[in-house]
């Protein structure tokens, strides 16, 4: 009897809850007894960006384009921004992508031709194309970029306020080279060139390649010259038959039969007249 009724009390338990309608929370653990966190993440008031030290002279929300593999891509969309540094007074445009605020666009605004000369884009009064040193990337790179803002004001503002900050640079910015007519702006370095592989030599469309068994017949070196030069031995033998013995004939693959003082034994042996030498199956000499 006694666990029915205690079965009963647990039955009737959170039905008395539900009535009340009152619910318990979980405790939430932050500490766990004799446990440290190995790495302790702490939440900042405020996170730099790199600008805390720079005057704000220009925002405005709009469009980034950027010239690779001949056709326009996009960039992003966000603030471009004209910033002055405090100390050293330079100026430089900047534009992140407002969703994930990475840096698309980063450059000084110089006063030197070809570099930052705004010109307006085809077909578009919006937009305005120009070329610059880009360090958005860490590396220095020369990119092309175009900017579309919302309506022709807007662009219009930008422009007045992209050649005030060139001008205000010029100031600052004593080391850039004069620029004399027909030079060319500064460019990047070239990668190295590659060497290219030496190849033979080609004749009548098929590539030359040197024989190993250049001088050598399919009978040997029938020569009748007096040469002490030794004769390159064919398959069957090298008779030579000079006015002056050979010093050596090269054996044949049936001996090398030859007047001279010596000659090579071929692969069945070798007939001289001289000193003979043996081949596979022996030597018979004249001598």
């Amino acid at each position: 009897a006694a666990p029915a009724a205690a079965a009963a009390d647990s039955s009737t338990k959170p039905a008395a809850q539900e009535e009340d309608g009152e619910e318990v929370a979980d405790e939430e653990v932050t500490t766990i007894p004799g446990w440290a966190p190995t790495v302790s993440l702490n939440v900042l008031d405020t996170v730099q960006n790199g600008e805390e030290d720079e005057e704000e002279l220009y925002t405005q929300r709009s469009k980034l384009f950027r010239f690779r593999d001949a056709e326009w891509k996009e960039r992003g969309v966000g603030l471009a921004k004209l910033l002055k540094h405090r100390e050293t007074g330079k100026i430089r445009f900047m534009l992140r992508q407002e969703k994930t605020e990475k840096i698309v666009a980063n450059q000084y605004v110089i006063k030197y031709a070809t570099y930052c000369e705004l010109r307006p884009n085809q077909g578009s009064e919006k937009c305005w194309v120009w070329t610059a040193q880009d360090f958005a990337e860490e590396e220095a790179a020369v990119e092309q970029f175009a900017l579309k803002f919302g309506s022709k004001e807007l662009a219009d503002k930008f422009k007045e306020a992209f050649d005030s900050a060139k001008d205000e640079n010029a100031k600052v910015f004593t080391d850039l080279p004069e620029k004399k007519e027909g030079d060319a702006a500064p460019q990047m370095q070239k990668s190295p060139e590659k060497k290219t592989e030496e190849k033979p030599p080609v004749a009548n469309g098929k590539t030359e390649v040197a024989n190993p068994f250049a001088g050598a017949s399919l009978f040997g070196n029938m020569s009748g010259s007096s040469s002490l030069a030794p004769a390159i031995g064919g398959l069957f033998a090298s008779p030579s038959s000079g006015g002056a013995p050979s010093s050596g004939g090269g054996g044949g693959l049936f001996g090398s039969i030859s007047m001279g003082a010596a000659s090579g034994g071929g692969l069945f042996g070798g007939g001289a007249a001289g000193g003979g030498g043996g081949g596979l199956f022996g030597g018979s000499t004249g001598a």
